[in-house]
């Protein structure tokens, strides 16, 4: 004759009733009032919800170095991830947002280069004005312009040299930074 075991909850029914509630509220978290927050789950695979910018705000304290990455979370319009990008695949979204690719005038001002584009510099014959200090003048200037008043340049000399120089503007330019043995 097989042993009869017995169980005994410790929770009532309505308690019951409101910890499976609570959990599929966690698990369904696609209607328009949790737009907001994501679900998450602790080392001990526990639900939490969470907002989606205390998640960014916590992610981007636990970010790898630059070398660890090997790909991109790619987010919609709405803040939904969709799938990964490759570095590769990055590179190519970003190389499509550059659209204006010229050679820079001989005494073009750095500073009022805020359009998005490749510019070719040529140090020969120029008096270019706010350029990286000491950088030999034939390289690549990049812009980006993400949001008004607000710009990244970073700078590439010509000749493989492994470095380059980068400075940002939001209502005014920082110092060029020297990044030395990039693989670029």
């Amino acid at each position: 004759m097989a042993e009869e075991l017995e169980y005994t909850s410790k929770y009532d029914g309505k308690t019951s009733d409101a910890i499976m509630d609570y959990s599929n509220k966690l698990r369904q978290q696609t209607s328009a009032t949790d737009a907001d927050t994501v679900q998450v789950f602790d080392t001990s695979g526990n639900p939490h919800k969470i907002s989606k910018t205390e998640l960014l705000k916590k992610s981007a304290l636990a970010l790898p170095s630059l070398n660890d990455i090997s790909a991109f979370v790619a987010v919609n319009q709405a803040g939904n991830a969709i799938g990964l990008m490759t570095k590769q695949q990055v590179a190519t979204v970003l190389g499509g947002l550059i659209t204006k690719k010229e050679r820079l005038g001989s005494s073009a001002d750095w500073d009022a280069l805020t359009e998005n584009g490749m510019y070719y510099t040529s140090g020969y014959n120029t008096s270019y004005a706010n350029t990286p200090p000491g950088a030999h003048l034939y390289g690549i200037l990049l812009v980006f312009t993400p949001i008004p008043n607000a710009v990244l340049q970073i700078y590439t000399p010509d000749g493989g040299n492994p470095y380059i120089y980068v400075r940002v503007h939001n209502n005014s330019w920082t110092e060029w930074r020297k990044h030395e043995d990039v693989n670029i």
